[in-house]
């Protein structure tokens, strides 16, 4: 299946970091990414309750088609998708980070919660 409407985005793998000093770890992204065509639009908006009130949800959904793809899992058991951008192998998996609003040397604006594959790559996206 074709995806029309295929605009440029950009897509900044996550990365943990150990603090050495204090021991402890926190999650941020890549400063370098990759550019991809992707469609992008929103599904919904809601009010999630949390246990500490009740938090905005934003949520997108991101239509992904690289011409060649290929599945692989790691220790965790998480799904990464090996996908072929120009002579180099990227990797998409949950948890990176996509530029969709903000320019593509800002941290990104909305993180992949889900990937799902039906012809072509399905990502949730929840704004950060």
């Amino acid at each position: 299946m074709r995806i029309k409407g295929l605009k440029t985005y950009h897509l900044k793998p996550r990365e943990i970091i150990r603090d050495k000093k204090e021991g402890g770890r926190r999650e941020a992204f890549s400063r370098e990414g990759v550019d991809i065509q992707a469609f992008i639009y929103d599904e919904n908006h809601t009010l999630r309750p949390t246990s500490g009130g009740v938090r905005y949800v934003s949520e997108k959904v991101m239509l992904f088609a690289p011409p060649e793809l290929s599945c692989a899992c790691d220790t965790a058991g998480q799904e990464r998708y090996l996908y072929r951008d120009g002579d180099e192998m990227s990797v998409i998996c949950a948890g990176d980070g996509v530029c969709v609003y903000t320019p593509p040397d800002a941290e990104p604006d909305y993180r992949i919660t889900s990937i799902v594959w039906q012809g072509h790559l399905v990502c949730k996206l929840e704004r950060i």
